[in-house]
């Protein structure tokens, strides 16, 4: 019953989860709080306040991936992403109710309905996750696979779910293709195919391709597993596919084309065309809508809260140093489209007229230039940098969408003209004000390996990974460690 009504189960998951947060506002409504309470907190703007709940949960869920592949996904992986997307949608109920004309009761309020309404999330997750996992080891909901290609690939996706019953898969067995050197490979000879076991023996051999409308026909078969080498089986793989197409079976292929290329692998439409993308990276679409969503609030708020701040630097640099208080620099964003940065000036007024005299006293490794006691430096400019309160500015680059707040730093034209070919990834991804190399890197990092964090904070990026760095970055900002 669990699998015939997959198609209802995921929808009526969703659906319930949405309703926890709402239900925590609900459960938490006349709860005397101790200053900040629900004070004037009146049935309606609890209604508002409980909507948008609702909406936000079910708006961010998909671009999180909440609900894509639970039966195949890491259990803390699960449980983070869907943490994430409560206190997300907890972050837009908090912004629908603050602009209510009665307002909230108070910052309490909103600490106790997301501590109650997370652990209700994330206790609800756990309990079901244990309960499907439990039976699909007794056998219920399964779904199973046939396997086309006797090989290596087969061979790992076998052990994989081995390792991993509670996945709820099972092999049928496996359909090899004809050797292209002898055409011998499984037949007699005469185009009849022995039935043996498999290279890998956890799966049954059940003959050759020939075999596969027969197997599909006669066996209970939910996907086809394509591991054949498309490279040298092509019209092979062509011809699976068109036969499972016709029997209404759907197939999946484990590996890229392209051996060796580390891209992600899509199907887009374009028109009447459709293309295969390959990427590096997050695919573009609502995860990234996600992200400039986050951005838009971080750095709006920031630049908000922290105007006071803004206001004592700029007042302090013209008190010390005079004109200019900014310090305006070209930078290359996504794809090489080029942005003027906004800093904090913290050097000299004639810093880049003296730069080409400093050359020889360059420490960084790489087309970048850095000096640790740079000469060209103010004395305040010296603790905005320690601190990296030069860069606040840069909140407005966030704002107005050069930048964001997690990413590779952005660099000058004249540095991406010595990158080496395989450096330029770094510019597939929005610069941003802090990134992996700035929590795990250190001042002397050689740019190469600068570099490598940068793409592989790309290839890693989820929306949980900007918030741990955000989280990582702010200890050594306030410490004065920085890079």
């Amino acid at each position: 019953m669990l699998y015939e009504n997959r198609h209802l189960l995921s929808p009526a998951i969703r659906f319930a989860d949405a309703l926890v947060l709402p239900a925590a506002a609900y459960a938490m409504w006349g709860v005397d709080l101790p200053r900040g309470g629900w004070v004037e907190f009146g049935p309606k703007a609890l209604s508002l306040y409980a909507g948008s709940l609702f909406l936000g949960f079910l708006l961010f869920s998909r671009p999180l991936q909440v609900y894509q592949g639970i039966r195949t996904r890491r259990l803390g992986s699960e449980l983070a992403s869907l943490a994430l997307c409560g206190l997300l949608a907890l972050g837009l109920g908090s912004l629908t109710i603050g602009l209510h004309p009665t307002g909230l009761g108070g910052p309490q309020t909103h600490l106790v309905v997301g501590c109650v309404g997370i652990a209700g999330l994330l206790g609800f997750r756990f309990l079901g996750i244990g309960v499907l996992r439990r039976l699909r080891r007794r056998g219920r909901n399964v779904r199973t696979w046939l396997l086309v290609g006797d090989n290596d690939r087969a061979g790992e996706v076998l052990r994989t779910l081995d390792r991993n019953p509670h996945y709820g898969i099972q092999v049928a067995g496996i359909v090899d293709a004809r050797s292209p050197t002898n055409g011998k490979n499984g037949s007699n000879g005469n185009g009849h195919s022995r039935k043996r076991r498999s290279c890998n023996g956890s799966a049954p051999r059940l003959g050759d391709l020939d075999r596969l409308p027969t197997v599909l026909s006669r066996q209970v078969i939910d996907e086809v597993i394509l591991t054949l080498p498309l490279r040298s089986h092509y019209d092979q793989a062509g011809w699976v596919v068109r036969t499972c197409a016709e029997a209404g079976v759907p197939v999946r292929i484990p590996s890229p084309f392209f051996e060796g290329v580390p891209t992600k692998m899509k199907l887009v439409e374009a028109g009447d065309l459709s293309m295969m993308t390959y990427y590096n990276g997050p695919s573009t679409g609502y995860a990234l809508a996600v992200k400039r969503i986050v951005d838009l609030l971080g750095s709006s708020v920031g630049l908000l809260l922290l105007s006071p701040v803004l206001a004592g630097i700029a007042a302090a640099i013209w008190i010390t140093s005079g004109r200019p208080i900014l310090f305006r620099q070209r930078r290359v964003g996504v794809n090489g489209r080029q942005f003027w940065l906004n800093k904090f000036r913290t050097m000299v007024p004639d810093a880049e007229a003296r730069k080409a005299s400093l050359n020889g006293k360059n420490e960084a490794k790489g087309p970048v230039f850095k000096i640790k006691e740079d000469p060209r430096k103010t004395p305040i400019g010296r603790f905005l940098r320690k601190y990296h309160l030069d860069e606040f500015p840069q909140l407005w680059n966030v704002f107005r969408g050069d930048m964001s707040l997690v990413g590779p730093r952005p660099p000058v034209p004249s540095e991406v003209e010595k990158y080496e070919w395989w450096q330029r990834r770094r510019l597939s991804f929005p610069p941003g004000l802090t990134g992996l190399w700035q929590v795990r890197g250190t001042h002397d990092l050689p740019f190469a390996r600068w570099v490598e964090l940068d793409l592989e904070y790309i290839d890693r990026w989820s929306l949980s990974l900007d918030f741990r760095l955000i989280a990582g970055t702010l200890p050594k900002v306030f410490r004065g460690t920085g890079c």
